[in-house]
């Protein structure tokens, strides 16, 4: 996530004042637990952002169906041993 979009309307409808310089990555070896960590990032931006809790609309349903329907990684934040490394400024997580 080097510039992530953090508005919902997709890459057809791409806003500059959207993206941040968000410059971290995500490394995982489930890629379930990447998808929900950067979501994690993602829906905690929106909150600074826009000063209150706006869920994605269409949601990212996806993510969760990845874990409970086709077993594939685990989606449960609190599951998801997180290993931050480096600078902790507009981490987000």
């Amino acid at each position: 996530m080097l510039t992530p979009q953090f508005h919902n309307i997709g890459p057809h409808h791409f806003d500059r004042s959207y993206v941040w310089p968000y410059g971290g990555l995500i490394v995982s070896t489930d890629p379930v637990a990447a998808d929900a960590v950067g979501l994690r990032i993602i829906q905690q931006k929106r909150r600074l952002a826009f000063g209150e809790d706006r869920p994605l609309q269409p949601r990212a349903h996806h993510i969760a169906l990845a874990d409970t329907v086709h077993h594939l990684g685990n989606a449960d934040t609190s599951r998801i041993d997180l290993v931050r490394l480096g600078w902790e400024d507009d981490i987000l997580i």
